[in-house]
C-alpha cells in the first residue's frame, strides 16, 4: 500500500506522520517479504520487541500493518481469508 493513499484519509499532520514513521521504523523486518508471504508469525515477531517497552507503539504498528494487509487483500495481493494481524478478511 502506498502510504500516501492512507495519508489522505488523516485531518492532521501529525497522525500523518506518526502513522508512516511507525511503519518505516518499527515494520523493518517485514520491508522485504512480498506481502502475500507474510504470516502471524512474522507479524508477532516483529511486534515483540517493543511489546513490553512501548506498548502504546506496538498497538499502533499492529493497527498499522492490519491497514496495510487489509489493502493488500483488497487490491488482490493476497487471497488469505484470514489476516496475519488476527483480522478477518
Amino acid at each position: 500500500m502506498k502510504i500516501a493513499v492512507k495519508e489522505k484519509s488523516f485531518r492532521n499532520g501529525k497522525h500523518k506522520a506518526q502513522w508512516s514513521m511507525t511503519l518505516r521504523e518499527y515494520a523493518k523486518p517485514l520491508h522485504k517479504r512480498p506481502i502475500a508471504e507474510i504470516a502471524r508469525d512474522d507479524v508477532v515477531e516483529t511486534l515483540k520487541p517493543i511489546w513490553e517497552k512501548i506498548p502504546e507503539t506496538a498497538d499502533r504498528l499492529r493497527m498499522c500493518i492490519a491497514a496495510v494487509m487489509d489493502h493488500a487483500k483488497a487490491a488482490a495481493f493476497m487471497s488469505a481469508t484470514t489476516l496475519p494481524t488476527g483480522g478477518e478478511g
